[in-house]
């Protein structure tokens, strides 16, 4: 019943939001992100992608980039409207024919009772001019 009610929510609600219409630089300092309106949360699997396309190297190569944007390469802190911090790293990476993505979301699964009102973001590797991505769920 659980899993039906998931592909519900999927269906119905995911969404993918863009957190940074002007390119931000992620370095090793706290980047605060301002959201456009609060981030929910319908899959313990929702994360955060960061578009790193344009430091890759064309034509793209899977093992390059990987290799460049390792897993823990960027830290983020969630913030909660009752200001709890929920705490996610990078896990891998996303590719399509066009674009590489770095995700970043939980060691365990996002809580799906929370509202998202802040995200901080930051990288041992400097992530210059990159756009940033809300998914609220994963399939």
């Amino acid at each position: 019943m659980e899993s039906i009610k998931t592909l519900f929510l999927l269906m119905f609600f995911s969404k993918s939001v863009l957190l940074t219409p002007i390119p931000v630089t992620i370095g090793d300092d706290w980047q605060q992100i301002n959201i456009p309106e609060t981030l929910d949360v319908i899959t313990g699997g929702a994360a955060i992608f960061i578009d790193v396309s344009q430091l890759v190297n064309k034509p793209l190569n899977f093992e390059g980039a990987k290799e460049l944007f390792r897993a823990n390469t960027v830290e983020g802190l969630l913030i909660t409207k009752q200001g709890k911090e929920v705490v996610i790293r990078s896990k891998g990476n996303s590719f399509t024919n066009e674009q590489t993505f770095i995700i970043v979301s939980g060691n365990e699964p996002i809580p799906t009772n929370i509202e998202i009102v802040s995200v901080k973001l930051k990288s041992n590797t400097e992530l210059k001019e990159v756009r940033v991505f809300w998914e609220n769920g994963s399939k």
